[in-house]
């Protein structure tokens, strides 16, 4: 009796220490410089990437010149090359396409600067080309939340991966709460700790009848801290060929791709119309979206809804940004990419 007494008071000092611990760290990342830490990051990765060309330059020109092979699109779900959406862009550098998922797409991307803009939870629970076979290098940032990861297998093949959130889930919480109601976001954190599905389930609920207008300004918002390293990264030279995905390919891709076409040059109409024509690219991989519609429905989203890329809703988007900013150049420009910047993506990406 004497032994479980000492043994209950040992496990309750462990315990408190555990929790004061835990509560020291939430308050830390809460107090983070986004900006800061995501500089660093960047900066890292772009300093690898500039490595990697200088070495295997050779190696990897090949995988542009073929980069638009139908062998590429019948693999990747939602793959596209930016100049299938502006003409004046040059091709051959910039791609979007939902999550890569096997081996046989990661062997295809030889060369190119991979940029996940997924949250460190969606990499968790969605296994990607990350979990293949070979020797992994990972250089983590701030808690983790920015990591270069450069994976390869053997000498012939090599791809540099940039784990790079376009934004964490409490930003997406903090721009939503008022509209989605703090009632349902305490009723689902509550919940999350016994079921993670049923506690998603008051939130996502209450967002499928703000509609997807709401939802596509939320991930706007939240967003914005990131937004200019992000365009940095992925129209960086010594990172071109980039491929940029989220899970789907749709939303937060979507949102960084239409903004990139308007600088490009790109009329309002082009760029919905380019975010619109994911819809039917991810119906081709029909496997596909039956899994993320499953996994939506299973957190109370409606597939139908979220699932879809209407032409109308991005042209929302973007007169709404025009009604508060302007245009799209000084919108970019408020969260950190300089008009110069903008001048000098606009040389390096246009035809001449």
């Amino acid at each position: 009796a004497e032994t479980w007494r000492h043994f209950a008071r040992w496990r309750r000092r462990i315990s408190r220490r555990f929790q004061q611990g835990i509560y020291s760290s939430l308050l830390t990342l809460c107090s983070m410089d986004d900006r800061s830490y995501l500089t660093l990051a960047f900066s890292i990765g772009n300093a690898a990437s500039q490595r990697k060309r200088r070495t295997s330059l050779a190696l990897c020109q090949p995988r542009v010149t073929t980069a638009g092979d139908p062998k590429l699109e019948d693999v990747l779900v939602n793959f596209r090359d930016a100049a299938a959406g502006y003409d004046k862009i040059r091709s051959g550098l910039l791609f979007r396409s939902a999550v890569p998922q096997n081996e046989e797409s990661r062997k295809l991307l030889r060369g190119f600067t991979l940029v996940d803009l997924r949250t460190p939870v969606e990499r968790k629970n969605l296994r990607d080309a990350h979990d293949v076979e070979g020797s992994l290098i990972i250089q983590s940032q701030k808690k983790g939340l920015a990591r270069l990861l450069k994976t390869s297998s053997s000498t012939d093949s090599e791809n540099t991966w940039i784990e790079a959130s376009l934004f964490r889930g409490s930003d997406f919480l903090r721009v939503s709460a008022n509209q989605v109601g703090w009632r349902n976001l305490i009723l689902g954190a509550l919940l999350y700790m016994f079921d993670p599905a049923a506690g998603a389930r008051p939130y996502f609920g209450q967002l499928n009848a703000l509609g997807f207008d709401t939802f596509l300004r939320f991930l706007l918002e939240a967003s914005k801290p990131r937004l200019a390293e992000t365009i940095r990264l992925i129209t960086d030279e010594s990172n071109l060929p980039s491929l940029t995905f989220c899970t789907a390919g749709k939303d937060r891709t979507g949102i960084v791709w239409a903004l990139l076409l308007v600088v490009l040059g790109a009329s309002h109409e082009q760029a919905a119309a380019d975010f619109a024509v994911s819809e039917d690219m991810i119906k081709k991989h029909h496997e596909y979206y039956q899994f993320v519609g499953d996994k939506l429905e299973v957190i109370g989203m409606s597939r139908d809804l979220f699932m879809a890329s209407p032409y109308e809703t991005m042209r929302t988007i973007l007169a709404t940004i025009v009604e508060d900013y302007g245009d799209v150049e000084s919108f970019l420009d408020s969260v950190g990419l300089s008009f110069e910047e903008q001048r000098n993506i606009r040389c390096r990406l246009l035809k001449t």
